[in-house]
């Protein structure tokens, strides 16, 4: 690690204490009742009718005239005055056409992910008419306020882990997880921009300091580096999300899951040093169990908070496997064990945006020098078993690195960290 890098570790240590006596209880949001039209039981059956004669004739045998009657059903869906729900068919129209069209931008996968929601909103709307008790999750999809910003004056909130990512669609971002404290939610903040933009700026004036001299990273690697240190319409940089807590003001978030911070002009961010990870605050959102993980991802999707349903918390892992190289596939993967020895897969594609999270791990795996907890993300994988995406590792009384430091997190995607051995 170069000196610039130390310069900026002793900087984060200088920052000031935040006091949690501040934190104030939220109070239990009231969920209005919702007024379903005379008329919706006719649009759901509706509805229901078209999808059976679709998987009757099975979903590769859509056709032109399957479309238009989708048309007709995005304005039956208007009629239940559910919008969710009206989107979803839009979507799905949209979906079908680039199937029609052999656009090789389509994935069957798209499909089944948005029929699955679209059944999950048309079973919600007949449990609330039929007054079934329905959690005040599964209510907002009826009214559409899950995608609506709600203000808040002032959260505590404190940094999961920080992640560089680039999109096949042409768009490179940073995205920092952080766990509000205040409302016990995990909250997302993104800046991102199309590749198209990035040779318009100047690498060289955003190249991250703490950014080793030896790294062999890529062009890709230098465009997350360049958006981690940029800033966003707040005037904050990515790279002020990384070890630290904050008090936020004027935070816009979008109730969906993980909720969405917006980063505007009217956003106010002041940081402190990193609150303990021993700390009770973050126990709601800690794992150490993967059949209970399979459980809160059922649950997720039965209430149809995301298109595709994942966990993101903090896991305790008890062992690593050891690390293998797929030479057809470009892939690393291993595995992750729970204290009763389950396991979770973890496959890294071999690319460039993902040098540092590979050269880490097999780091770590080889020193044994094991985060206790990592922050990253769950889902169930097409084949039904665990698949894991490591994103920060924790180390709560933390950890030396091969040049004497001791941290507590590391961010995979953005550092290549030395680990001293065992």
């Amino acid at each position: 690690m170069n000196t610039e890098q130390n310069i900026q570790v002793k900087e984060e240590n200088s920052l000031p204490e935040l006091d949690l006596s501040i934190l104030e209880e939220t109070e239990e949001e009231i969920i209005q009742p919702v007024e379903l039209p005379e008329n919706i039981e006719t649009a759901l059956n509706k509805i229901n009718d078209w999808f059976s004669k679709v998987f009757l004739n099975g979903v590769q045998r859509i056709s032109k005239e399957n479309l238009d009657e989708l048309q007709a059903l995005i304005i039956t869906a208007h009629t239940t005055k559910v919008a969710r729900l009206e989107r979803d068919i839009q979507s799905l129209k949209k979906i079908m056409e680039l199937y029609l069209n052999k656009d090789p931008t389509f994935n069957f996968s798209r499909i089944t992910s948005i029929l699955s929601r679209i059944a999950i909103t048309c079973k919600t709307i007949r449990d609330y008419k039929n007054g079934k008790q329905l959690s005040p999750r599964l209510i907002k999809l009826l009214t559409g306020t899950q995608d609506e910003k709600k203000e808040y004056k002032k959260i505590i909130a404190q940094t999961l882990g920080v992640s560089g990512w680039m999109t096949e669609s042409g768009f490179v971002g940073v995205t920092a997880y952080l766990y509000d404290l205040s409302n016990r939610q995990i909250i997302a903040a993104t800046n991102a921009r199309p590749l198209t933009a990035m040779k318009y700026m100047d690498r060289n004036r955003y190249r991250r300091s703490r950014r080793s001299s030896s790294s062999s990273a890529n062009s890709e690697l230098r465009n997350i580096e360049t958006i981690l240190n940029i800033n966003t319409n707040s005037d904050i940089s990515m790279n002020e999300f990384t070890s630290a807590s904050f008090q936020i003001w004027n935070a816009k978030i979008t109730q969906a899951y993980p909720s969405k911070l917006s980063l505007g002009k009217y956003l106010k961010l002041f940081r402190y040093k990193a609150l303990p990870w021993i700390s009770s605050k973050f126990k709601t959102i800690k794992y150490d169990d993967w059949i209970e993980v399979q459980e809160h991802i059922h649950n997720i999707e039965s209430e149809g908070l995301s298109l595709f349903p994942q966990l993101f918390g903090l896991f305790k892992i008890k062992r690593f496997s050891e690390m293998k190289h797929d030479d057809i596939e470009r892939t690393y993967s291993f595995k992750v064990y729970d204290k009763n020895y389950n396991s979770m897969d973890v496959t890294i594609s071999d690319k460039g945006r993902n040098h540092y999270t590979i050269e880490t791990f097999k780091d770590l795996i080889s020193s044994e020098t094991f985060p206790p907890w990592i922050f990253g993300q769950a889902r169930i994988a097409s084949d039904g078993n665990m698949s894991f995406w490591p994103i920060s590792g924790i180390w709560p009384l933390g950890v030396m690195l091969s040049d004497y430091r001791i941290i507590e997190a590391c961010d995979f995607s953005l550092n290549q960290m030395k680990f001293r051995s065992r």
